[in-house]
């Protein structure tokens, strides 16, 4: 589970950013302003005293008020969804999660990745280390010891940890929960912060036979060192078999001399 925060307050977002730079004291000005005229227009001209004919002359400048208006209201709907499409290619989002190596599939490994849009820079990761002792776990990572920031993470991409074997994290003394934090930021420089939980035992049911590629890799380690061992006895072999001609040469050298004396 995972508690995501928004934008850190007072990070980058200052007061032009949150005031002028969506457009609604723009759109209220102009809206204030029009109002203005239109009301300058009716009760400035006494529409109830002029003639039908002279109403005719203020109804073309009235409409144009309207038109104004409504152009007013289009355009800051169109210049939100603008923007609201522009952060929606700046705004990153890194989780941390549980995964397993694709070439060996006992491997867990602890992930971090960008699910958001854009890129996420200056990436913190924090690992709150449990209370029991992790030796005892043969991590091939630790991953509770402080990690330099990552300059970047890109979008949809993962940095994986290779944490420990599965078959060493579970068991009677199961690996506890453990919290991990991350932050970040956005390339406006926009900051957010994460939390999450962490539970190995999500992982528990999982497959962790190897795969094709590992049980290859083991076949052919296994048949190498046959293949060497097989050698190593046929050296054995010849030797002896050079002993034994070496032997059967100096009997019959012995049997020559035998005979030659007699």
């Amino acid at each position: 589970m995972s508690n995501r925060s928004d934008r850190i307050p007072g990070s980058s977002h200052r007061f032009g950013r949150q005031v002028l730079g969506d457009g609604k004291f723009a759109l209220g000005a102009l809206s204030g302003i029009l109002l203005c005229l239109v009301a300058w227009s009716a009760l400035g001209s006494s529409f109830a005293r002029l003639p039908p004919g002279d109403l005719l002359v203020f109804i073309p400048s009235v409409v144009a008020l309207v038109v104004a208006g409504v152009s007013a209201l289009i355009s800051y709907n169109a210049f939100l969804e603008q923007r609201r499409a522009r952060q929606a290619g700046t705004d990153p989002e890194i989780v941390v999660h549980f995964g397993q190596r694709v070439d060996a599939r006992e491997l867990v490994t602890l992930n971090l990745t960008n699910i958001g849009a854009g890129a996420a820079l200056d990436v913190k990761l924090e690992v709150e280390e449990p209370a029991v002792e992790v030796a005892r776990y043969q991590l091939l990572t630790n991953v509770f010891k402080r990690h330099h920031p990552f300059r970047v993470i890109l979008q949809g991409k993962t940095i994986e940890f290779s944490l420990a074997m599965g078959f060493n994290l579970f068991g009677d003394s199961t690996l506890p929960p453990f919290k991990a934090s991350v932050a970040y930021s956005d390339i406006e420089g926009g900051r957010y912060a994460t939390c999450f939980t962490l539970d190995i035992r999500e992982m528990e049911q999982l497959g962790s036979h190897r795969t094709v590629e590992t049980r290859q890799a083991i076949a052919t380690e296994s048949i190498s060192k046959s293949l060497e061992r097989g050698t190593r006895q046929l050296d054995n072999l010849l030797v002896d078999v050079s002993d034994i001609k070496d032997r059967v040469h100096r009997m019959e050298l012995v049997a020559h001399k035998t005979m030659d004396k007699e």
